[in-house]
């Protein structure tokens, strides 16, 4: 299950977004196209980029890792500016309608990328795709990410920066006691195991926590303000959830 996948965004966004292609290859030699894009960002040595992320442990990488190895090959400072990922969208389009010029390259969610196209807060990437010679670099990213969530109406706005994979963990002690085997399939007709559909993972959650509870509750999910919307949307669209009807595109 795929949650958010944050981009970089902005005129100078393919320059840091192939840094990241750099740094992540484990020691090998960067390769061309990651070459000339160094080369050229370094025509503009001596500047600072502002570049917006969520507030948290993310800006960690650009602050503490990417960010000074991209000044250290380009000459390029990298100033991260914080928010909260539930302000981001906000501060995005205000900065734009004042004309502030204050950010430089965007941390975008992808589900908000098409309010930002459209409404001509973000810069296509497709010139500077195709004048670095970057065509076959996108090859090598994961088509959920390539082909979904790096276009708004066949033009590139965005590079991928992270992607996110919900992991589950459970408490084998809990699953395998005996005494919560017996009740729990007399209630509900099946073994306790792992769920394999959100109905069996409400009812075990139920289970858990009527029995532990407070000392133990049986699920944890994001309520973070900005990111309980993706623990609803994976529910509601895996029960065949539409957000809009297809034909008249109502709500």
């Amino acid at each position: 299950m795929n949650m958010a996948t944050r981009f970089l965004i902005g005129q100078f966004g393919l320059y840091i977004a192939i840094l990241f292609l750099v740094v992540s290859a484990s020691g090998v030699m960067a390769q061309s196209a990651a070459e000339r894009a160094v080369e050229a960002a370094g025509k503009y040595s001596g500047i600072t980029l502002n570049v917006l992320y969520e507030a948290g442990l993310q800006p960690l990488d650009p602050k503490n890792f990417t960010g000074p190895m991209w000044e250290k090959l380009t000459g390029i400072k990298i100033n991260v500016i914080e928010a909260p990922i539930d302000q981001i969208f906000t501060k995005t389009i205000q900065e734009h309608r004042a004309g502030s010029g204050a950010y430089d390259v965007l941390n975008v969610i992808p589900n908000q990328m098409p309010d930002l196209a459209l409404a001509g807060v973000l810069e296509p990437l497709d010139a500077y795709v195709d004048k670095y010679d970057f065509r076959e670099e996108l090859g090598k990213i994961a088509p959920v990410y390539r082909d979904n969530q790096m276009k708004v109406e066949g033009k590139i706005y965005g590079l991928p920066d992270d992607g996110d994979t919900l992991v589950f963990y459970y408490r084998k002690d809990i699953f395998e006691d005996p005494e919560n085997r017996a009740a729990f399939k007399a209630k509900h007709g099946y073994d306790l195991a792992p769920p394999t559909t959100w109905k069996r993972f409400s009812e075990i959650g139920q289970f858990i926590t009527d029995k532990y509870a407070p000392d133990i509750y049986g699920a944890g999910l994001l309520r973070q303000p900005g990111n309980a919307q993706y623990m609803f949307q994976e529910r509601f669209r895996v029960e065949g959830g539409k957000f809009f009807d297809a034909d008249t595109m109502q709500a």
